[in-house]
Order: structure tokens, then C-alpha cells, then sequence
């Protein structure tokens, strides 16, 4: 079990399974670069390896705050802030744990498969534009002004002297930051291969905006304040 985004630092793309896993390239951090290294080791040492590779995983109708919090935290503790350095059209590839679940059990007992490697992702028909995945959080969190998202290239040290002022908003971007990478590649993962292997077996990808906001009422701000505060 990989993770689609072991290619590293991409931007711009709709990959398949044979442009992924690249340990050599520049990772935003160690965990998916020690996913392409482990990918590598199992292929090079000769050994029948069926290799999973899901995209970003929430945990769609799981009653754990703990889970929904691990990724989402975050979420929460953009109420502080007037703007953040967010492309809004960049694409996010994300996915429900129970259409990873079920894509990897029907993988596993399929007799014949003509793949080694399969991506477990939202495709290029099913990912979300960060920009409508946002004005979803903003309905939540009751937002009198949406979130400003400014794309990278255009965020300004005068941006961040109007929106990162407090030491609450310092050390909230501080922990935020590593997740920019990631909502800025607009980078999505090619799911046909799955899709022609299970057939009408293949399961449907839930839309992100019908669950999100059930897993965000596990997670109070304060709690995302104290997340933010974890090594």
C-alpha cells in the first residue's frame, strides 16, 4: 500500500501509474519519498508485488475524530486568516476510505490482472478545484468573507504582513505551510487503469461535498489550535 503522490514535487498533471514513483525527485516531505523508495526496493528485488497507490484518503463515514483529524485539522484553523497563498483552480485528487477499501479488495481477489500497479484515486473527472473545495469550508465555518485565495506566484510579502500578522496566525501558518505544497500542485491521478480492470465492479467515487462537512464537526478549532502546536 504506496501513495500516488510518491512522484514527488509535480506540478500541472494528470499522471498515470508508469510517471509515478520517482525517490530521486524533490519531495515535500519524507513520507512520500520513503513510499518511492520502498516501491523500488519490492520491484527491484524480484518478488510478485501488487502495488496500491491511493490518493489524498478521508474517512467518509467513520465516526473518529481522531482520523478526521489527522488530515483535516487544518481545515478549522484557516479561520483565522483573511487570505492564504491557495491557487484556487489547482485540482485536489481526494478520495473516501471506503472507495479505497473496496477498490483494493476487488483488486485482490480479481484472478487475472493485467497491472502490477494501480492508482486509487478520483481521476481527472471526479477531483475538486480547491476553489469550490473552499467555499465549501467557508459555509461551514459561517464565514462573514470568504477565504481570499491568492495563487503562489502571486502572494506578496505585503500579503503577509496584512494576513499573517498575530503570533496566533505566525505559528498557524507555520504548521499549515506543508500542507500548501500539496493543495498547490494541481496535480490528479489517472484512475483508468482500475476503472478498465474492475469494470462494473469498480466502485464510485463519493462527491467530497458529501461528507466533508460531516467530518469537519469532529474537529473544534481549539483542537485544530492544538494540532497546529504538535511537533
Amino acid at each position: 500500500m504506496s501513495t500516488a503522490s510518491n512522484v514527488g514535487d509535480v506540478t500541472g498533471a494528470c499522471l498515470d501509474e508508469d510517471q509515478g514513483c520517482r525517490p530521486d525527485n524533490h519531495h515535500h516531505n519524507e513520507y512520500t519519498q520513503s513510499k518511492a523508495v520502498a516501491e523500488r526496493l519490492l520491484r527491484e528485488s524480484g518478488l510478485p508485488v501488487l502495488t496500491l497507490r491511493p490518493t489524498v484518503v478521508l474517512g467518509a463515514g467513520l465516526p473518529d475524530p481522531k482520523f478526521a483529524r489527522q488530515i483535516l485539522w487544518f481545515v478549522p484553523a484557516t479561520r483565522f486568516f483573511r487570505a492564504l497563498p491557495i491557487d484556487p483552480s489547482s485540482r485536489f485528487d481526494v478520495v473516501d476510505v471506503g472507495y479505497v477499501a473496496d477498490a483494493a479488495l476487488a483488486l485482490m481477489s480479481a484472478e487475472n490482472r493485467f497491472h502490477l500497479c494501480y492508482h486509487l484515486s478520483a481521476g481527472r473527472d471526479c477531483s475538486i478545484p480547491v476553489g469550490e473545495f473552499s467555499k465549501i469550508v467557508d459555509a461551514h465555518l459561517r464565514r462573514d468573507e470568504p477565504l481570499e485565495l491568492i495563487p503562489p506566484s502571486e502572494w506578496t510579502r505585503a500579503d503577509i504582513r496584512r494576513n499573517v500578522r498575530t503570533n496566533l496566525q505566525k505559528k498557524l501558518f507555520k504548521s499549515i505551510r506543508y500542507y500548501l505544497p500539496f493543495l498547490n500542485m494541481d496535480v490528479v491521478y489517472d484512475n483508468a487503469r482500475l476503472r478498465s480492470e474492475l469494470g462494473s465492479m469498480c466502485p464510485t467515487v463519493r462527491p467530497v461535498e458529501s461528507y466533508i462537512t460531516d467530518l469537519l464537526r469532529y474537529i473544534r478549532t481549539s483542537t485544530a489550535v492544538k494540532e497546529a502546536a504538535m511537533p
